[in-house]
């Protein structure tokens, strides 16, 4: 029998009382370890379909599954959600703040604070782990922020622009580490590696770059499907990924399709 789909969203609409439909009849079926970009135009409903998958919404009609659990709590409880910017407590340190989804479990200080520990030096950030985020760059806050979202060890990710707001050079070494930690995890942290991930982007390279499929949203439809790249680039560095024919190819089709036709 094949797996169960990670996320499994089956025609569905999603509207509130006087006021236009915010999705319409979407199907979106993800398998396990597969990861999805979501673009489109502001307000087409790119949002409001993450918080459906992650159980913070109900749908008006249709259905949403995730591990084919169907409440809104047990849709939560398998999903760790990375809103936009890196929303790291400033009255934490930078442990802390990544053994946050350890200790909501229940997990002791102690051990929460060695897995953080741990999981700090596997991000690179282990000389700054007692630090306040307001002491770090940019980067390396977003970096902490990713760590605690997969140190939840959930089975799905769902990020809302997770690199929004950085700079164009930090953002693109973000998404070249990012792409690493999914792609080849340390061996003791291989269950990583399974981690199922729908992020919500206005960028075209960087949605193309870190998923498997490239989903447009328009007048919330899914109106076209694109395969992405992140299987494809292998060990090849971002720059040459960019500037191979195929490549730009692909991302002048999304451009075009989000100018015109994903109106």
């Amino acid at each position: 029998m094949p797996p169960v789909p990670a996320v499994a969203v089956d025609h569905v609409d999603v509207a509130y009382p006087n006021s236009p439909a915010v999705l319409q009849d979407v199907h979106l079926t993800v398998p396990p370890g597969d990861h999805v970009a979501v673009i489109g135009r502001s307000g087409c409903g790119k949002s409001t379909l993450l918080h459906l998958i992650g159980g913070l919404l109900t749908p008006t009609q249709g259905s949403v599954r995730v591990l084919d659990d169907l409440r809104d709590d047990a849709r939560l409880s398998h999903c760790a959600l990375m809103p936009q910017g890196d929303s790291l407590l400033p009255w934490f340190s930078v442990r802390d703040n990544v053994a946050v989804p350890l200790r909501n479990s229940g997990v002791g200080r102690r051990e929460a604070r060695a897995r953080a520990t741990e999981t700090l030096a596997w991000c690179g950030l282990e000389h700054h782990a007692r630090r306040r985020p307001d002491q770090l760059s940019g980067g390396m806050r977003q970096r902490a922020a990713l760590a605690r979202a997969l140190l939840a060890e959930k089975p799905v990710l769902l990020a809302d622009e997770p690199l929004g707001a950085l700079d164009a050079i930090t953002r693109a070494e973000i998404q070249d580490w990012l792409h690493m930690v999914l792609s080849e995890p340390p061996s003791d942290d291989a269950r990583r590696a399974a981690t199922t991930m729908i992020m919500v982007t206005h960028d075209v390279d960087e949605a193309l770059l870190l998923s498997h499929r490239v989903i447009l949203l328009a007048d919330g439809r899914v109106r076209e499907t694109w395969p992405g790249w992140f299987a494809r680039r292998g060990a090849r560095r971002r720059e040459d990924v960019l500037a191979d024919p195929e490549f730009a190819a692909a991302r002048s089709g999304l451009l075009r399709e989000l100018a015109g036709g994903g109106r």
